[in-house]
């Protein structure tokens, strides 16, 4: 199994009791605003890396670009433990999760919000994206 990245964009990463986190008004392909330009007082993307056990990694650089244009950017240069997802074993996957919240964020025009994700200084994975447009330009 290769390396893939999944992002879910939402409104917002409410963390709670017990190590755990809600995410608020999950987006699905798309974000309808009522109108643009706006600003949009806070907007979030968790994003998950998971590469099998044999692959691991040690930094992760994550980038959002809207438009042409990187609105947000976080570099984890050494990475705690990582969260196995099933028992380690010769064909067990290791997640890292980043949460990245946008706030405020300033929407110019109609187009799409993409995640790039780079794994050690490596080439960039694709992890996502979202088309932003206003409700009545469907």
């Amino acid at each position: 199994m290769s390396r893939f990245v999944h992002t879910i964009f939402c409104d917002d990463i409410r963390l709670e009791e017990g190590n755990k986190f809600s995410l608020m008004g999950v987006l699905g392909s798309d974000l309808q605003l009522p109108s643009i330009p706006i600003i949009v007082p806070k907007f979030c993307a968790v994003v998950y890396i998971c590469t099998p056990a044999s692959k691991p990694f040690n930094s992760v650089k994550v980038r959002a670009i809207y438009g042409k244009e990187t609105v947000a950017e976080m570099e984890l240069p050494n990475l705690p433990d990582v969260q196995f997802l099933e028992p380690p074993g010769k064909d067990s996957l290791i997640m890292a999760a980043v949460h990245m919240v946008m706030c405020p964020f300033v929407v110019n025009s109609s187009d799409h919000i993409r995640i790039r994700v780079s794994l050690d200084g490596g080439r960039e994975m694709k992890g996502g994206g979202l088309k932003i447009h206003a409700s009545n330009a469907r």
